[in-house]
């Protein structure tokens, strides 16, 4: 199976001071309709059949079409998605498709709630694939 590593978005709702991916850039990505997105990935479809597509950014649920990129695009690739998860989770169960989506969750002491973090990693105990813990000299105590 072919897979494919995908910077969704440069934005992301955290702006922490200490990141890379969002330190030198401004608050503007590029955002292309949705329908583009679902075209390209449908010839990489034609192409390849499925692929899996590692879905980040900057946080890629900012993307304003998010959930239905992603009910559109589980239909045909198999999709991990790395998040902060500052997102409800159980919007992904509101489509038929969970099995192709896992998810690869990163905790940001500096911005989330452990406790609210954990349940929604309950919630996603079938569908995770990692939980990451976001490593910064300030959060290492």
């Amino acid at each position: 199976m072919k897979s494919f590593g995908w910077d969704l978005t440069y934005n992301c709702n955290y702006k922490c001071h200490y990141c890379q991916v969002y330190a030198d850039k401004e608050d503007s990505s590029p955002t292309r309709p949705l329908s583009d997105w679902v075209k390209a990935w449908n010839k990489i479809y034609e192409k390849y059949s499925e692929c899996e597509i590692f879905i980040s950014g900057g946080e890629p649920s900012v993307y304003p079409d998010f959930f239905q990129l992603i009910k559109e695009l589980s239909k045909i690739h198999r999709l991990n998605i790395c998040t902060n998860l500052s997102w409800d989770p159980e919007k992904l169960f509101e489509f038929p498709w969970p099995d192709n989506i896992l998810i690869s969750a990163t905790f940001h002491p500096f911005n989330a709630n452990p406790k609210e973090f954990i349940s929604k990693i309950k919630s996603l105990k079938n569908n995770l694939d990692r939980v990451n813990f976001l490593l910064y000299p300030e959060q290492s105590d």
